[in-house]
């Protein structure tokens, strides 16, 4: 009979629906870089020293993308950098990124992108 009882509690835990843990704000933000500048381009060169000297030290990971676009009718070779990070935690490095773009390689601007995530345990 105990271990009849015994069994039945067991089953009744495995059968049980587990709770599922609340899931952690996550967001992917897209910063679109544009190498067309007004005395000509930013160089493959000139791009990977900005990445290492102020993305690199920033986040711990991320990807950049290679990209074609087309800004004010003009074509324009770009990079994507793609950073999926907790709601709010990356905000300052990411603007500060933006503006340091915006200075050292004469630009308009840096389009930022978000979009909510979804990070499967």
């Amino acid at each position: 009979m105990i271990r009849a009882l015994c069994l039945a509690a067991l089953l009744g835990c495995a059968i049980a629906p587990a709770s599922k843990p609340q899931a952690a704000c996550s967001v992917r933000t897209e910063l679109y870089f544009g190498f067309n500048k007004p005395d000509g381009v930013v160089s493959p060169d000139e791009f990977a020293a900005f990445e290492h000297d102020e993305i690199d030290r920033r986040f711990q990971g991320y990807t950049v993308l290679p990209a074609d676009g087309v800004w004010k009718g003009t074509h324009e070779v770009s990079r994507v950098l793609v950073l999926i990070h907790s709601c709010g935690q990356q905000d300052a490095d990411l603007e500060a990124v933006r503006k340091l773009y915006v200075v050292r390689f004469n630009q308009e601007s840096v389009l930022r992108l978000d979009i909510p995530a979804s990070l499967v345990p």
